[in-house]
């Protein structure tokens, strides 16, 4: 993740749902237009969304699906991607830039996903999807690695 907006992101996975002028004033920014520039940025990266005013937390995983089955057995969760990470390994749907929707997760890109998060994929008992939900402080703070 950029070093410029950590403090912001942060401030949205804890308050999830709040809206601009509340994290304006929670954030100690002096300058409005460098605060509206900085959660431009974290929307573009594709690391918080905004619904209905109010800003969240992106929150990107694996779902682990027994195969053959829509029962998911794990989530695998994902931290600090973007999706500039994401386009060098999967090429996003038609109008989708920031990769809301489900993906595959394959032979083809598993190294992106093996190298950066240590994971050991099992393809002969699961299948796996990039997933990505508009989060809540909850799940971000019951979530596991």
């Amino acid at each position: 993740m950029p070093n410029d907006y950590p403090q912001l992101f942060e401030l949205i996975r804890f308050h999830s749902g709040i809206s601009r002028s509340e994290l304006f004033n929670l954030s100690g920014f002096a300058d409005k237009d460098l605060f509206q520039t900085q959660i431009r940025n974290l929307l573009d990266l594709g690391l918080i969304a905004e619904f209905k005013e109010k800003l969240y937390p992106n929150i990107r995983f694996i779902g682990v699906y027994t195969r053959n089955s829509d029962d998911m057995f794990e989530e695998i969760r994902l931290y600090d991607i973007i999706a500039l990470d994401l386009q060098n390994i999967i090429s996003p749907h038609d109008n989708d830039p920031l990769y809301f929707d489900g993906y595959v997760i394959d032979d083809s890109n598993k190294n992106f996903f093996e190298t950066k998060y240590n994971i050991r994929f099992e393809f002969d008992r699961y299948d796996y999807y990039l997933l990505c939900a508009v989060g809540d402080a909850e799940h971000v703070h019951h979530d596991h690695h």
